[in-house]
């Protein structure tokens, strides 16, 4: 009987609060508290719908000289290469047989 009453109170309260049943040797103990429901700022909001999508024209694309990736200029991984190689477009580097950088998608 006693399980029944405190799975009836579980399964009622569980969509408005949280229920804690604890086994303290000769009874049981209940507790109940209400989860706060996440509400994101104006400010989350904003940026998530208005932030602009634009992809940037670069002057030129970078690869190593034996590479099979091309990078834009503000790359990461196209600043720590040695033997450099321009592409004047995407286009160029993309017939040339390379793929673009999975990091800065050019």
């Amino acid at each position: 009987m006693l399980v029944i009453i405190l799975l009836w109170i579980f399964c009622f309260s569980y969509a408005q609060e949280r229920v804690i049943i604890q086994n303290r040797g000769d009874h049981y103990h209940v507790e109940t508290y209400n989860i706060p429901e996440y509400k994101p700022s104006k400010q989350k909001l904003q940026k998530k719908y208005h932030k602009k999508k634009h992809k940037r024209k670069e002057k030129y694309y970078l690869s190593k000289e034996k590479g099979k990736v091309f990078h834009r200029p503000h790359c990461k991984f196209a600043k720590k290469i040695k033997k450099k190689v321009r592409f004047k477009t995407r286009s160029k580097a993309v017939k040339s047989g390379l793929r673009p950088c999975r990091v800065c998608k050019p």
